[in-house]
């Protein structure tokens, strides 16, 4: 009987240092995960800024293309008067 009452006390023990045990680790992965979701909801937002900053940026580029085609396919009034002679 007394043998039951000391492995049942070191089977208490074991579990409440387990129990101790498991809830620093889930205090960290909790922890880890906080720090995580920070970290990617930074960086999605950088690949917002991104992506916005490359859209605007082709976009001037196209602007600029246009501008160019029209300037090239324009003809110009020396271009008009050396036609009619």
């Amino acid at each position: 009987m007394l043998q039951k009452q000391t492995d049942l006390t070191g089977a208490l023990q074991a579990y409440e240092e387990y129990k101790e045990v498991t809830k620093k680790q889930m205090s960290q992965l909790q922890s880890e995960k906080r720090y995580l979701g920070k970290s990617n909801r930074h960086l999605e937002n950088i690949l917002e800024a991104t992506n916005a900053y490359k859209k605007r940026e082709v976009s001037e580029l196209n602007r600029i293309h246009v501008e160019t085609i029209k300037i090239l396919t324009t003809p110009t009034k020396a271009y008009n008067l050396r036609t009619r002679l």
